[in-house]
């Protein structure tokens, strides 16, 4: 009885567990790079660094001293030895922590920029795969007819050009490669998504997806620079390795090393006299011993250094390219529009009388052409919204704040 009341409970809650998200949109998606295994790690990283106590105490050690003074055995002491942290070491070293923690922090940004990026890119592919197979099954079931009418007129032992049907039959072979790449590349995006939002992902909703010919807009209203976050968290690398040179040149140039005080007694006139005595340390610094550490320190900084220049000098470099690159697909792109608009394949489709009256194979064959040609402009769509992405990526502009969809025509705000 036991075991039929389990199996009981358990199907009822089996609906629950099967239950999916058939929908989601794109902030949604975009949102889960918060949940980002290295974006979570480092956050947590930083508010544990944050957390932990780096204050230097006034007194860095202390040393009780017992027997005679030097070598005279006629004298006894004992004694108490402080040594000091000066107050600019106490100070600095607050200052160091602040600095240590902003250096982990900083990468929270590119951590960041990166599940953006991958986030991106999917839902690009998606957007994009979705519309290529539509129009691909179109081509292919077109490819087919032409092919059944080729057959037909053999059968007939009627004359027909066999340039076309090569072509129809090369036609077939790229799209049905192209349906098969497409398909793969789409379910693995929707694998990428459903492990991302941790459910099963049938579709996403792409309302207000930016407009191709308002991208270049887009980007001119936009602060485009070379800022890449990678850029902004060496700089905190740099901060940090100046905050460690200034700290320890100020505990290595310290003067006052120790205070030392006590009683002595000491056997003077067949008697012993008890007195107190007090003596101050003083460091003389030879600064030559220190020079390979604090010359190594400031080699690892300028190889830093030299690490954001090149990319700033490559950011800036693939952003102009880049802008050169979409100037160019947009010029291509509403020159093919409006070529294809105009030409006769386009009026011949927009006659309803002339259609009814073109032959079968006529009619096929405009409209594969047509196809092709929608194909294109497709693709090359495709290829705009890309290079935008690029720009975005390499400007570092994806995980500025405001955080923003990019791929909305309005380009709206999203928080965590």
């Amino acid at each position: 009885m036991k075991l039929f009341y389990s199996l009981f409970f358990s199907i009822l809650r089996f609906p629950c567990l099967a239950q999916t998200d058939v929908t989601t949109d794109v902030k949604a998606i975009l949102k889960t790079a918060f949940t980002d295994e290295k974006y979570r790690s480092n956050q947590a990283l930083s508010q544990h660094a944050a957390s932990l106590n780096y204050q230097l105490p006034l007194l860095q050690k202390s040393e009780i001293r017992l027997g005679a003074d030097d070598n005279i055995t006629t004298q006894k002491q004992i004694g108490l030895n402080l040594f000091f942290n000066s107050y600019r070491a106490i100070q600095e070293q607050y200052r160091w922590k602040q600095t240590r923690v902003a250096s982990i922090t900083t990468q929270n940004q590119w951590f960041l920029q990166d599940a953006l990026e991958t986030r991106y890119k999917c839902i690009i592919e998606i957007y994009f795969a979705d519309q290529l197979l539509t129009y691909y099954r179109h081509l292919d079931t077109l490819l087919d007819k032409e092919n059944e009418l080729f057959q037909a007129s053999i059968g007939r032992g009627a004359e027909i050009e066999m340039k076309e049907v090569f072509r129809n039959e090369t036609d077939k072979n790229e799209i049905s490669n192209a349906l098969l790449e497409t398909d793969r590349n789409r379910q693995s995006a929707y694998r990428s998504l459903q492990s991302w939002t941790g459910k099963m992902v049938q579709s996403v909703d792409f309302k207000d997806f930016i407009a191709i010919d308002s991208i270049q807009k887009i980007l001119e209203s936009l602060p485009i620079g070379a800022n890449h976050p990678e850029m902004i968290a060496r700089n905190g690398q740099i901060a940090l390795y100046d905050a460690n040179l200034k700290l320890d040149k100020i505990e290595k140039n310290r003067i006052l090393s120790s205070v030392q005080m006590g009683m002595q007694r000491e056997f003077r006139n067949n008697d012993w006299l008890i007195s107190p005595f007090a003596r101050l340390t003083f460091n003389i610094p030879i600064l030559g011993n220190y020079r390979k550490d604090w010359h190594e320190i400031d080699l690892r900084r300028r190889e830093v250094e030299n690490r954001i220049g090149v990319l700033r000098v490559e950011s800036n470099r693939n952003m102009e390219k880049d802008r050169l690159d979409l100037q160019n697909l947009l010029k291509q792109y509403t020159f093919l529009v409006k070529k294809q608009q105009n030409n006769v394949v386009e009026r011949l489709l927009n006659n309803p009388k002339v259609v009814a009256e073109m032959p079968v194979n006529d009619l096929i064959r405009i409209q594969i052409i047509q196809q092709k040609n929608a194909l294109t402009r497709l693709k090359m769509g495709e290829n705009m919204v890309k290079t935008y992405l690029e720009i975005l990526i390499e400007s570092g502009q994806l995980s500025m704040p405001p955080l923003r969809d990019y791929l909305h025509r309005h380009l709206e705000v999203f928080n965590q």
